[in-house]
């Protein structure tokens, strides 16, 4: 196989495999303050159009800084100040809850980060609903399986999650 067909093939396996969406966890060591950071994400089974109207996925991701631990959803759209989110683990009942925006307007924060790492690891689905800017609600889908493993290993190389 040429150079093409090997590139068409990795594009293929890349974009249509069920690895594509499984949770990716980094582990690095800051030199300078002694501590281990670490991040796990993990995309959404689900597209939403953007600003532009493209489909692209959105973002649950978790970051461990020493002692300090943050979890928050990235979206493809602009937000802006709009932080009431709903959140549906497996067939519950939606609960809507004001979560702290970033910076960029295109995250949300999860308001106790610890706690709602512990919903993740007792669920299997999320539905994670929000109100862009000047748009009607979205909704998007995680399958948390591959990322309860991850939050585990996480723990395992230093995470301050307190799984206990």
């Amino acid at each position: 196989m040429g150079f093409k067909s090997n590139f068409i093939f990795f594009i293929f396996i890349t974009f249509f495999s069920p690895l594509a969406y499984s949770a990716y966890l980094k582990v690095e060591d800051d030199l300078m303050l002694d501590i281990k950071k670490i991040s796990i994400i993990e995309s959404s089974l689900t597209e939403t159009p953007n600003i532009i109207g493209i489909s692209e996925r959105s973002y649950l991701q978790i970051r461990c800084e020493g002692e300090k631990v943050e979890s928050y959803i990235s979206t493809p759209t602009y937000n802006a100040s709009n932080n009431n989110v709903g959140l549906r683990w497996n067939s519950d009942k939606p609960v809507y809850k004001r979560w702290n925006e970033s910076t960029s307007g295109t995250a949300f924060f999860a308001p106790n980060p610890r706690v709602f790492i512990s919903k993740i690891l007792e669920s299997d689905t999320l539905v994670f609903q929000w109100e862009p800017y000047q748009k009607q609600k979205q909704a998007t889908k995680f399958n948390l399986g591959d990322l309860k493993e991850k939050i585990k290993e996480a723990s395992e190389k230093g995470c301050k999650i307190n799984l206990d």
